[in-house]
This record gives structure tokens, sequence and C-alpha cells, in this order.
């Protein structure tokens, strides 16, 4: 019971911070779909892609091993030892890469602008994860949050600056995100008092080599789940143009919502896990917190697909229209993404880091075959059919695996929610208007049955707390 507590008080901190942050996107992506050209929207997207890929190679992975090993250390010299491996971790992979970026642009100076673009991406993003990592590690979910909540209010802010007064284009869409990025490490890293945590006289060669050895094989999942969530926007943009990608890159904002506030139950679940994996009763409540968040992801999936042509043309101008018919089969695929990511957090738990990364390049290498065989004919389709495909495998994978080891029961409820939102993507694309009035309604309704007993914790807590 003191897990579940503790679970849904993590969980509540982190939704209050997340709606936030998400209304705030959702303001966000309209108004900067208007202040850049579309070709330039699509530009960006492709470079924030890249930089995904990048930084995981940067520093080993380094910011996995972090998380994990302190959430297991809370002595200050085990802290200390932890957090110095990963900064001397994560300066030599600058090193190197600022050595490679400086030869490719010798002998490859017509890529030398967005190169520059690119860096500063990436170097403000690893700063970020970096602390972001390091809070988490050590259990401070009430600043993870305030730091999640400054970034995107910074962003906001210099997006603003650059882009609506200072007119700079892509160029301000860039330094926007990276100022929002740097300061909202340098607010953690501030509060948390990282560099007190760094010595090299706590340098020791041993935690180093096991932290990068766990985090080594974090880096093919990494890789891999840029591929199945990202890597769409490559190929789109490549075969299609900026322009597709651009509609492409909208067009995930809004089941992305989904993904933000399931995340709010798995930052708090990885934890979780990690603490309750080797009690007696894992079984029964590993498939309690399994269905708890499918169903209240599912319900998220469901309301979006139902407000989809309402929302939709309501945020983004007409030349993003063609993206809202992708939102349904985005909002499909999700639902697998977020099951896939329950089930890999035991993983996590068990220091089993190798196999979630294995399983996670098996559905990349899927969702770029099918992508590519598929693009010339159903064009951008292509990347929903693709994703679908690959997080069903994904899921069905991992939940092999994980029904080897755990006895793990899915709720009938589970079930019967699924169902409905394959009811609702259907009549969402027959787009009769009466009908979507009636499924909304339905769908409001009948989400709050299914996830009555979170609702009444949530409110009892809320209660408590005022």
């Amino acid at each position: 019971m003191e897990r579940s507590k503790k679970l849904l008080s993590n969980s509540l901190i982190l939704l209050f911070g997340t709606i936030l942050i998400k209304g705030l996107n959702f303001f966000m992506a309209p108004l900067f779909t208007r202040w850049v050209p579309i070709e330039d929207y699509g530009t960006f997207d492709l470079l924030i892609t890249y930089s995904a890929l990048l930084i995981p190679l940067l520093a080993l992975g380094i910011h996995h091993a972090i998380f994990r090993f302190l959430l297991d250390n809370e002595s200050k010299d085990e802290i200390s030892a932890i957090n110095t491996s990963a900064i001397i971790t994560n300066i030599i992979g600058i090193i190197i890469y600022a050595i490679f970026v400086i030869i490719l642009s010798i002998f490859f100076k017509s890529i030398t602008n967005y190169i520059i673009q690119l860096t500063i991406l990436i170097l403000t993003q690893t700063f970020q994860n970096y602390i972001y990592m390091f809070v988490r590690g050590l259990k401070k979910i009430k600043l993870y949050t305030i730091m999640n909540i400054i970034c995107t209010i910074s962003i906001l802010a210099f997006v603003f600056c650059f882009v609506k007064i200072f007119n700079m284009g892509l160029n301000g869409m860039i330094f926007g995100y990276s100022m929002g990025y740097f300061t909202a490490g340098l607010i953690g890293a501030i509060a948390t008092h990282n560099f007190k945590y760094f010595s090299f006289k706590k340098f020791n060669k041993a935690k180093t080599k096991k932290m990068i050895a766990y985090a080594i094989p974090m880096i093919p999942n990494s890789i891999a789940w840029w591929i199945v969530n990202i890597s769409d926007r490559v190929i789109v943009s490549t075969i299609l143009g900026a322009t597709a990608n651009a509609i492409l890159a909208v067009a995930h904002k809004i089941p992305n919502l989904c993904v933000a506030l399931s995340d709010v139950f798995q930052t708090a679940w990885v934890e979780n896990a990690s603490e309750a994996i080797k009690d007696k009763d894992w079984n029964d409540y590993f498939s309690k917190m399994l269905n708890v968040i499918s169903q209240f992801c599912i319900s998220i999936a469901i309301i979006i697909v139902t407000t989809n042509f309402f929302l939709y043309d309501f945020l983004f101008t007409q030349d993003y229209a063609s993206g809202r018919y992708l939102i349904p089969l985005f909002a499909f695929a999700i639902i697998f993404n977020v099951l896939s990511q329950t089930l890999g957090s035991v993983f996590v738990a068990e220091y089993n880091s190798k196999r979630q990364g294995i399983t996670m390049l098996e559905s990349g290498v899927i969702n770029i075959i099918i992508h590519l065989l598929l693009i010339k004919f159903i064009g951008i389709y292509a990347s929903a059919v693709s994703t679908i495909i690959a997080y069903i495998f994904l899921f069905t994978v991992r939940y092999k695996d994980s029904k080897k080891k755990y006895k793990i029961k899915i709720d009938k409820n589970t079930i019967i929610l699924a169902i409905f939102l394959l009811v609702c993507i259907v009549f969402s694309y027959l787009n009769i208007q009466i009908i979507n009035i009636i499924l909304l309604i339905i769908s409001i309704v009948f989400c709050i049955i299914m996830n009555k007993q979170i609702i009444k914790i949530i409110i009892k807590k809320i209660m408590k707390t005022s």
C-alpha cells in the first residue's frame, strides 16, 4: 500500500507540472507554426531529430547510468563518485564530438551553418539531460517538475524574443530552445549543488567502468528509440521534403499529449519498480500498475481521437490541414508505445539494459523497413503504419519476456477501453459532426467511469493537501 501511495504522490506532483507544461505547449506549437515559414519549421524539427540521435552517442549513454546508480546510492561519497564519473565521461564525449565537427567543417564547408546550429542544440540538451537524470536519481520529483516548467516557459519567452521581436526565423527557434534547455539545467544544477559532488579525488575507475558497462547497452536502445519514434522525420524529409516533415511533426503534437501524461506515471513508476521488484507480491503489483497506466493512457487517446477534428483546425493553419488524418493512427500507435515503456521499466529495475536495447533495436529496424517499402505508395501515411506495426511488435516481445518471469494479468476494463478506442478511430474518419459530438460525450463519461478509482484517489489527495 505504501508503494502505491508513493507512486501516486510522485505522479500527482508530475501531473501538475505536466498539465501546466502541455498547456503551454498547446499554445506554443500553433504560435511557432505561424511565426516561421512551414519549411523552416520542418528544418528545425529535423535538426531536433538529429540531436536526439547524437546526444546518447556523445557520452556513451551515461545519463541512463546516473539515474539508475543514484537510485541505489544515497551517501555523499557514492553520489560524488557517480557524478564525477558522469561529468568526466560527458567532457570526453564533447571533446571527441568537437574534433569530429572541426574535421567535418573543413571538408564540407557548405554544411557549416547547420553544424553550428545542431551543435548548440546538442550541447545544451546534453547539459539539461545530465542534470535531469541527476535530479531524478536523487528522487527530487518536485524539483524535476519545476525544472520542466521553467524549461517550457523559458523556451516560449526566448523564442518569442528571437523569432517574433527580432525576426530571426530558424536561428531564433534554435537559440530559443537552446536557451530554454540551458536555463532549466542551470536551475537544477544550482538547486542540487551538483558541482559540489564533483571531485577528481572521488573519481573511481571501477565505478566508471561499471556505469559505462550498464550504459553502453542503452546506446542501441537510444538509437532504436530514435529509429522508432523520430527516424520517420528523416525519411519523410528526404523523400517528400521539408514541408511534408513539418506536417508530420505537427501531427505528432496532439497524440504526444498521451505520451506526456503517461510519462507522469512512467517517471514515478521506474523508481517505484526498482524498489518493489524484490517484494513478494510483485506479480500482483506489477499487473495492477500495468493496467492502471494502460487504462489511463487509452482514455486520454480516446479523448484525443474524439476531439481531433474540432481541435486541429482551431490550432493549426490550413498549411498543416492534411496532418489531422494522421492523428487517430498515431494515437493508436502510442498506446503500444506506453505499454512497451511500462514493461521496459522492469528491465531497468533488473539492470537488464541489454535486453531493453535489443528489443527496441529490433522494432526500430522493422519500422524503417516498412516505412521505406510503403512511402512511395501511401506517402506520409507510411510513417503512421510503420510506427503502429513497430510498437505492436515491441509490446508483444516485451510482454512475452515479462510473462516468462512474472504473472501478468490484463484487466477486462483495459480490453474494453481498447476496443472502444478502435470504434472511435473508425468513426473519426467518417467526420460526421453529430456522430463526433455523441462520441465525445460518450467517451468522456466512459473514461471517467473506467478511471473512477484514480480520480477518487486524486481528489482525496488534493483535498488533504489544500
